[in-house]
C-alpha cells in the first residue's frame, strides 16, 4: 500500500489518457505539483495512466532537470 493518495493523480492522468505519450510531460509536471517530486508508486502509476513503459517514464524524470526523483 502507497503512503501516497494517487486520486487526484488519477483524475488528471484520466484527462489526459487519450493523448498518450505526449501526455507524459504534462503528466509528470502535474505529478511534481500534488506531491513535490516524483516518487517510484507516481512514476509508476503516470506509466499505468497513460500505457507508456516505465522505462520511458524514467527516462523523461532522468532527462529533464525540473523533475526530481527524489525530495528536493
Amino acid at each position: 500500500m502507497s503512503d501516497y493518495d494517487l486520486t487526484p493523480l488519477r483524475e488528471i492522468l484520466t484527462k489526459l489518457k487519450t493523448q498518450g505519450r505526449t501526455a507524459l510531460l504534462p503528466a509528470l509536471h502535474a505529478a511534481q505539483d500534488i506531491y513535490g517530486f516524483l516518487p517510484e508508486v507516481v512514476a509508476e502509476e503516470v506509466g499505468k495512466g497513460l500505457n507508456v513503459p516505465l522505462t520511458d517514464v524514467y527516462g523523461v524524470i532522468e532527462f529533464y532537470e525540473m523533475l526530481y526523483p527524489k525530495p528536493t
